[in-house]
């Protein structure tokens, strides 16, 4: 597992040096066709998420911290944030990779994304691309860039918007609230 996710981490680092992109500050301003242009430039079709588990190995303690924050918090070394449908993801320290659960603990996504989570979180510069896959199948379900600390855009795989996320609101691409970060 170790293998795949230094594979997955020199992939996405090579990509950006590759094709010449480059981060930037949260001082660019950003509108959709932006975010897709970039979101959608050199995808990885599948990705073998077999080797990831299949269940939350922490889940009773991921589950716990729920009543002790309202958003996210950080514990032992990783990031969860609990979404208003009773699903969660699990960010750990120093890895580019998000889990997603369902609220009993089953993986339903994997997020890989460019750069990895830093002790504090903190994305550093922007933007940040985080291409999800679906578990099992390995599919590619969506593309998001993180444009800033509080927004990112959410794409699928034909290009279409399907989330703009500001601030903990979620929204389609006609502008209706869909989802809420507890």
């Amino acid at each position: 597992m170790k293998r795949l996710l230094t594979a997955l981490f020199l992939t996405c680092l090579l990509m950006g040096t590759v094709y010449g992109q480059k981060t930037f500050k949260t001082s660019i301003h950003w509108n959709e066709n932006k975010a897709r242009i970039l979101a959608l430039k050199h995808l990885e079709e599948d990705v073998d998420v077999t080797l990831f588990q299949g269940v939350d190995p922490n889940f009773r303690e991921n589950i716990q911290t729920q009543d002790l924050q309202n958003d996210t918090t950080k514990i032992a070394h990783r990031k969860i944030t609990f979404f208003s449908g009773g699903e969660y993801s699990v960010a750990y320290d120093g890895e580019n990779i998000v889990n997603y659960y369902r609220s009993n603990g089953d993986l339903e996504k994997v997020s890989v994304c460019s750069t990895p989570f830093g002790e504090s979180f903190d994305y550093g510069s922007y933007p940040r691309k985080c291409v999800e896959y679906g578990y099992p199948k390995g599919k590619i379900m969506s593309v998001s860039l993180d444009v800033s600390p509080n927004e990112s855009y959410v794409f699928l795989p034909n290009g279409q918007l399907k989330d703009h996320w500001i601030g903990n609101n979620d929204f389609d691409g006609k502008g209706h609230e869909r989802w809420k970060r507890q």
